[in-house]
């Protein structure tokens, strides 16, 4: 074992299953299984991760971890005390969390050793990502008509594209790769997340016009998504970082500008193309009558929070296990990852989803609890917290992926950022 450790170059195939790793899950569709399980290029890629993890002799595993172990038993638990509504495919919930923790050891290795080439390689993968964006949002080569079901297997975010909840004209929001505007939008918010912490960690006098050029692209793209919690996202999580890192304000004044602006040109260019901002308030009026507008979904969304959350009074400490079967049968989707933990797992489970962002910034030095923290993990951690409240970003494995190798990345350099505001 020592003699063939001498002979692997161990961070030169960590950086190589990385970019896999990354590849696959940004661009690659998912493999449709049937009984509603979709396999993705990126579940190949985990066996050669862990093989390459076991015979590392310096594998570097954070203490951390047993968090994840802490989970899986909890959801263990839960599953037994809620044993007759288990399912084979709740099962997959196990396989999840561990698919998690070797993407994070991954990502962690990678940015020890190569940290410096993340920048260029996260550049050229949001131009591909871009384009192929825009060739679905425009047709173009057919890519809506053609590729794109490939990338939503239900269909349902496909089929509805450009229209509205009456199947005439509606918003386009851009699916993109993610095949559902909102997973799409969490997806460029990576990418914005990382542009502005690249271009505002180190001395402010080396900016290029190309670092606002891919800043600006960044939101455009997410504007075109039409995620209204995506564009808050933005907002919110400029203005923390501004404050906190004690950054020049007239850069945060320039981005907020910058995005209301690119809104309101986009509108005056095609009305119908973020019509989903405008609308919100509006509902569709045919004939002289009025309906709901899909856009108003939040109305749909209170509706499911208040059942699952009377549903969790009932369970309250370990929920009802992971009971996929349930949300399947009643074509139910919750809209909220902080109630979908709490109804799963009760009130523990609750708060072992929040603990999921933080545990890599809480650290333990000499018996007392620290947090060490970077920009991008701060900023791409509160994201996805935000997006929580309406999606399920840690559920989605496009997403839980992105939230992987970002705390990849934290747990390789803390603090070791520079964060001078010359």
């Amino acid at each position: 074992m020592n003699k063939l450790n001498s002979k692997i170059n161990f961070p030169l195939f960590y950086a190589f299953l990385f970019y896999l790793i990354f590849i696959t899950n940004i661009f690659l569709p998912p493999i449709n299984l049937g009984f509603t399980f979709y396999f993705r290029f990126v579940d190949f890629i985990i066996p050669f991760a862990i093989l390459l993890i076991i015979i590392d002799k310096n594998r570097i595993i954070p203490r951390s971890f047993v968090f994840f172990i802490i989970l899986s038993v909890w959801i263990a638990i839960s599953m037994i005390i809620n044993h007759n509504n288990v399912a084979t495919n709740d099962l997959y919930e196990f396989y999840k969390i561990f698919k998690f923790a070797v993407i994070a050891i991954v990502a962690l290795s990678y940015f020890k050793h190569f940290e410096n080439h993340f920048d260029l390689f996260i550049k050229i993968t949001f131009l591909v990502l871009l384009v192929l964006n825009l060739f679905q949002y425009y047709n173009i080569f057919n890519f809506h008509d053609v590729v794109e079901p490939f990338y939503d297997p239900s269909g349902i975010h496909w089929a509805s594209f450009g229209k509205n909840s009456l199947g005439g004209p509606g918003p386009k929001r851009m699916l993109g790769t993610g095949g559902n505007p909102n997973i799409n939008a969490i997806i460029f918010l990576f990418y914005y997340c990382w542009f502005l912490f690249s271009m505002f960690h180190k001395n402010l006098k080396n900016l290029k016009w190309h670092n606002w050029l891919f800043l600006f692209l960044s939101i455009i793209a997410i504007i075109l998504c039409q995620s209204r919690t995506a564009l808050v996202i933005i907002l919110v999580i400029t203005i923390i970082y501004f404050i906190s890192y004690h950054k020049p304000i007239k850069y945060m004044f320039i981005i907020i500008a910058s995005t209301i602006f690119m809104m309101l040109f986009l509108d005056l260019v095609s009305q119908e193309s973020i019509s989903y901002f405008s609308g919100f308030f509006k509902n569709v009026t045919v004939d002289g009558k009025e309906y709901l507008a899909e856009n108003q979904s939040v109305r749909g969304r209170l509706d499911t929070w208040k059942f699952l959350f009377n549903m969790w009074i009932e369970k309250p400490i370990a929920g009802y296990g992971p009971y996929k079967n349930f949300f399947y049968s009643l074509k139910l989707y919750s809209e909220n990852e902080y109630i979908l933990y709490l109804w799963r797992y009760g009130i523990i489970g609750f708060f072992l989803y929040i603990y999921w962002y933080l545990f890599p910034v809480v650290k333990l030095e000499n018996k007392k609890v620290k947090l060490s923290i970077n920009p991008f993990y701060l900023l791409f951690g509160l994201s996805l917290m935000t997006a929580a409240l309406t999606n399920n970003p840690i559920t989605h494995p496009m997403i839980s992926v992105l939230l992987a190798i970002s705390v990849g990345y934290q747990l390789a350099l803390g603090k070791n950022i520079s964060t001078d505001t010359n």
